[in-house]
C-alpha cells in the first residue's frame, strides 16, 4: 500500500500526527517546486512561481501543467503497491496527483478520501473541486467527507486553528478503518457509505 499526500493540503499535511504511523508508505507531491519535510518522502514538482502568483485552481492551472510534465516520473515512483491512497481535502490542488496519474497506472488500484470545501471558500475554489471531482473513472475506491459537516459540529468559540487541528484529529482517526477495508477489500470498485462507515461494492 501507498499513500499519497500534497504540500497544498490543510488537513491530509505532512505535519498531521496521524499519518506518522504510516511514514514508511508516505510519498508527498511538494506541488509548490520545494521539498517541504525531511519525515517522509517526496517528489518535487518542477513548478516555479510566475509573476504575482494568482491563485487559480484546475487543470488550466500552471501548478497542474507543471505536474502533468512529470507524470510519468510520478507515476514511476508510486511503484507497484497493489493499492494507491490518495488522501486530500478542502484544497482543490491536492487533487492534482491523483488527476495526474490515473490514465497512466494500471498496476495499482487507486483510491481517494476527499473533503469538501467549507462554506466560507471562495466560489471559484468550490468550483474547482467540484469540477475536479467531475470525472471518478479509473478510481476504485471513492470516499468524500463534507467540509460543512465538520464546521456544523463544531463549537461557536473554536478559533481557526483548533477547529483545523479537531478535525486532523476526527480523520487521524478515521483513517486506519480506511485503510484496513482498502486492505482486506472484497470488491472491485466501492464508494465509503456514511450511515455504516463501510465501503459499499459498486
Amino acid at each position: 500500500m501507498r499513500i499519497v499526500i500534497s504540500d497544498v493540503n490543510v488537513i491530509w499535511s505532512p505535519d498531521n500526527p496521524a499519518l506518522e504511523p504510516f511514514a514508511d508508505i508516505i510519498l508527498v507531491v511538494c506541488l509548490n517546486g520545494r521539498e517541504v519535510t525531511d519525515q517522509y518522502e517526496c517528489f518535487i514538482s518542477p513548478y516555479k512561481t510566475v509573476g504575482l502568483g494568482f491563485m487559480t485552481a484546475g487543470t488550466d492551472s500552471l501548478k497542474y501543467k507543471a505536474l502533468e510534465s512529470v507524470a510519468d516520473q510520478l507515476n514511476r515512483r508510486l511503484g507497484n503497491h497493489d493499492d494507491i491512497v490518495f488522501l486530500t481535502d478542502t484544497e482543490p490542488e491536492g487533487l492534482y496527483p491523483l488527476l495526474a496519474v490515473k490514465g497512466k497506472n494500471k498496476s495499482n488500484s487507486l483510491h481517494l478520501f476527499a473533503i469538501t470545501p467549507w462554506r466560507f471558500e471562495a466560489g471559484f475554489r468550490k468550483r474547482a473541486h467540484r469540477a475536479l471531482l467531475s470525472n471518478l473513472e479509473d478510481i476504485d475506491s471513492v470516499l468524500v467527507l463534507e467540509g460543512d459537516e465538520f464546521l456544523r459540529r463544531a463549537d461557536r468559540k473554536t478559533t481557526l486553528p483548533q477547529f483545523f487541528k479537531n478535525t486532523q484529529k476526527e480523520c487521524g482517526e478515521l483513517l486506519p478503518r480506511v485503510l484496513y477495508q482498502i486492505q482486506e477489500k472484497m470488491w472491485d470498485r466501492a464508494f465509503w457509505d456514511l450511515d455504516t462507515m463501510d465501503y459499499i461494492s459498486i
